[in-house]
């Protein structure tokens, strides 16, 4: 077995996941192999699916593995055959730890976050849109890249809305590792989707922190930041929430509880990032200014 922490979860694992630190504690979460059946209607179906109850739900990838996810604290993988142990990472630290991150109570985003002045800076968006780009951005000016892609938020014991910092990878298109300055340890590839895994182990903290601005991006021939009504900062948060297919009527109850109640608690904004990588140093330019004058 080998132990990791991510997301503040001590994790037990039969599978070696390299993209985790190596951590040792009392485990609040176990990875095994094992047995996962289907209900008969989702046999032979090629695809995704997933089946949810009051305290398991499974996924299912055709051409990876199915996955059951017991109360937030277990996690059973039955691959199929000849899948590669890479493909299972990437889907297990992927959608599967965004549905188990939900399963155990945090809010859930389609967000990148990067550590700026010892705050959590988010940035939503849709696949595609350039979350991870303007992280890698942020990373190569000297901030620590917090989550890549899945944002879980939870509030603490006084109100104050937190993350924990997820792991240190993060995944570039080939086509962005032209534009970076720095040498760069590519963990491994996704020929499929032409996707790098990347490290980015500097200054990573496994520490909660502090979650202050959200950031909407939106694509415009202006770079900017601008403000935006709470009801359309609500109704953002509901679209990028992660796990959005799988919620039942009373989960989307809870999750726009969720969301009103961040709202209360961080800034939210929308992000014109420009229409192409040219306008990325001015981007971030823009994001230093806005989160300094929080100081």
């Amino acid at each position: 077995m080998f132990q990791y922490k991510a997301y503040g979860i001590v994790i037990r694992s039969n599978l070696k996941l390299p993209e985790l630190n190596p951590f040792h504690g009392k485990p609040d979460l176990l990875i095994d192999f094992g047995e996962v059946n289907l209900s008969e209607t989702n046999h032979n179906i090629i695809g995704t699916k997933f089946e949810i109850s009051s305290d398991i739900i499974k996924l299912f990838w055709s051409e990876v593995a199915c996955f059951k996810l017991f109360k937030g604290q277990e996690i059973t993988i039955d691959p199929v055959e000849d899948v590669s142990e890479n493909i299972i990472r990437e889907v297990l630290l992927g959608p599967v730890f965004a549905v188990l991150l939900h399963q155990r109570g945090n809010l859930v985003l389609h967000s990148s976050s990067v550590n700026i002045g010892n705050y959590a800076i988010g940035f939503l968006g849709d696949a595609g849109f350039g979350k991870s780009t303007i992280s890698m951005a942020m990373y190569n000016r000297g901030y620590s890249i917090i989550t890549d892609d899945v944002l879980a938020i939870n509030l603490d014991d006084t109100g104050v809305p937190v993350t924990n910092p997820s792991f240190p990878v993060i995944k570039l298109e080939s086509s962005e590792l032209t534009n970076e300055k720095h040498n760069l340890r590519i963990l491994s590839k996704d020929e499929e989707q032409e996707k790098n895994f990347i490290y980015i182990g500097r200054n990573f903290s496994t520490s909660p922190i502090t979650v202050k601005i959200l950031y909407i991006l939106k694509r415009s021939n202006q770079v900017g930041i601008e403000a935006i009504e709470t009801q359309n900062a609500l109704k953002e948060l509901l679209k990028h929430s992660y796990c959005l297919k799988l919620f039942q009527k009373k989960e989307k109850v809870i999750n726009l509880f969720q969301c009103a109640n961040i709202i209360e608690n961080i800034n939210v904004k929308v992000l014109n990032i420009g229409n192409s990588l040219e306008k990325l140093p001015e981007v971030v330019d823009i994001v230093e200014k806005d989160v300094l004058k929080l100081k």
